[in-house]
């Protein structure tokens, strides 16, 4: 297991450099077009702010519906890495009532969904499987029906949170809460854009790339999520080779004390019964 979680990182871990990678174009683009906008745009998930405020949000509209999307993986034997995940949605989901908030998950993976509709089955409105997901094409196909359904319920919430495990290294992964919604554009780089044009309006052009910026930024965190994934996977079957090895040796010697008690006995009563005689 731990050959093949090591032959399956490297792998997972050339996806997740390019994702990465098309991750930031795509964000620093959206963000380009975004500061082109009139701050009287009427578009939901735009809002305009000094995002150098202590105060930023301030101006926000305030959160009354939250949808959390949780990547946990779909087979066991990583560790601690679904727990973690599900421990850190928890606290999230808490929080966000403690606000006085409503919450809604989607979970995309098996164990990360069975571990949370334990205790918040009641707030999970769907789950996709990750089952046969070993292909870029297919993690596209996957992030880019969750997108879509996604946009197609944007006015039914006013944020959306993606939680996932980012890889740092093989023993170690991040635990993020990225906001996908509303994106907070800067007020001053506005000011700072309003000299460009564009054709057609911004506005026209952020609504053609909402979706594939939703669907880059599912993507991006799938790839990380699937090299965490395989990291705790190679440290969890290290530490069960080692914890095995142990044991086996522990084993071995105990077998041999046993087999040399066994003979000594024999030897003992041999020689005995030859001095009896």
């Amino acid at each position: 297991m731990q050959m093949v979680a090591s032959s399956r990182l490297r792998k997972d871990r050339e996806l997740m450099e390019q994702a990465r990678s098309c991750a930031d174009s795509m964000e620093r683009i959206f963000s380009c077009v975004a500061s082109l906008t009139d701050l009287d745009s009427n578009i939901k998930f735009l809002h305009f702010g000094d995002l150098n405020s202590e105060n930023k949000n301030a101006d926000c509209v305030k959160k009354k519906h939250v949808l959390i999307i949780m990547i946990s993986s779909e087979r066991g034997l990583c560790g601690g890495f679904n727990a973690n995940l599900v421990r850190n949605v928890t606290r999230k989901i808490a929080s966000i009532r403690g606000e006085g908030h409503v919450v809604k998950v989607i979970s995309i993976g098996k164990k990360g969904y069975d571990l949370l509709r334990r205790s918040e089955n009641a707030i999970i409105t769907d789950y996709h499987s990750l089952t046969g997901i070993n292909s870029r094409d297919r993690m596209l196909d996957i992030s880019k029906g969750i997108a879509t359904q996604i946009i197609s319920k944007i006015d039914n919430f006013d944020e959306c949170i993606l939680m996932y495990s980012k890889f740092r290294s093989v023993i170690v992964n991040e635990q993020i809460a990225q906001t996908m919604f509303p994106i907070y554009v800067d007020i001053n780089k506005v000011q700072e854009n309003n000299r460009y044009e564009t054709e057609p309006s911004p506005e026209i052009i952020l609504k053609h790339l909402l979706h594939l910026r939703c669907k880059m930024m599912i993507y991006h965190a799938m790839t990380e999520s699937f090299a965490s994934e395989q990291g705790s996977r190679m440290s969890a079957m290290d530490g069960a080779t080692r914890n095995a090895g142990e044991i086996l040796g522990g084993l071995t010697v105990a077998y041999n004390r046993q087999r040399q008690a066994g003979i000594t006995s024999e030897l003992i009563e041999i020689i005995s019964g030859a001095e009896a005689l």
